[in-house]
C-alpha cells in the first residue's frame, strides 16, 4: 500500500519517501512498491497532520472510496506501524461483517508492506481537507467524543464513514458502504 503525505505530515513525522533511504536494498523495494501500486486507487491512502489537544494526529483517506480514518497521538516512532493502525480501524469499523473481516484479511496479506510517497493526488487532497472543515470542524466536533476523559476513537472512525456523507463523482455517499461494495468485488 501507499501511503501518499502532505509536506507538513512528511515533515512533522520525519518521513521518508523512496530515493532518500540510505539503506539501497530498502529504497528498490520501496520503488517497486511505488511503480506496481501508485495507478491502483484501492491500494493508495492519503495522510495528513493536524493537532489535537496538542497532540500529533493523522487523518487518513482512501482515494478510491474517501474511506477516512483519524489516527490520535501518534509519536514518531508509531510510523513504521501505520498500516497496522489502519488495519485495526478498520478491523473495528467492519466488526459486526464476517465477510468484510475475511475481505480485509485478504487485503492486507496482499498488501503488507505500506510505502510513503508525496501526496499528489488533488481529489484526495480535496477531500482531506473538506473533512477537516466538515467533519472534524477544524477539530472540535472531537470535544464531542470524550467521555470520562477519554477519546472514543473507535466512535469517532463509525462515525466518520457510517454517519457523514462525502461526495463522489456528484453523488453523496457513506464511504463505509462504498468501501465495503469496492472490496467486495475486487475479490468476488
Amino acid at each position: 500500500m501507499i501511503l501518499n503525505c502532505t509536506q507538513k505530515t512528511k515533515e512533522r513525522f520525519h518521513i521518508k519517501y523512496n530515493g532518500e533511504f540510505e539503506d539501497k536494498i530498502a529504497d528498490e523495494i520501496a520503488k517497486r512498491i511505488v511503480d506496481k501500486e501508485k495507478n491502483d486507487d484501492f491500494l493508495n491512502w492519503g495522510l495528513k497532520y493536524f493537532s489535537f489537544d496538542k497532540r500529533k494526529c493523522i487523518q487518513v483517506i482512501h482515494f478510491k472510496t474517501k474511506l477516512n480514518i483519524y489516527l490520535f497521538d501518534i509519536k514518531v516512532s508509531d510510523l513504521e506501524n501505520v498500516g497496522n493502525i489502519i488495519a485495526n480501524y478498520l478491523l473495528e469499523i467492519y466488526h459486526d461483517d464476517e465477510l468484510m473481516i475475511q475481505l480485509l484479511h485478504k487485503y492486507f496479506s496482499e498488501n503488507q508492506i505500506c510505502v510513503f510517497t508525496k501526496l499528489t493526488n488533488k481529489s484526495a487532497i480535496s477531500s482531506l481537507n473538506s473533512n477537516e472543515t466538515h467533519f472534524m470542524a477544524d477539530g472540535y466536533r472531537f470535544y464531542d467524543y470524550i467521555e470520562n476523559n477519554i477519546l472514543n476513537t473507535i466512535e469517532i472512525n463509525k462515525d466518520a464513514n457510517w454517519n457523514h456523507f462525502v461526495i463522489i463523482d456528484k453523488k453523496y455517499i457513506l464511504p463505509g458502504e462504498v468501501f465495503k461494495k469496492e472490496l467486495i468485488e475486487r475479490y468476488k
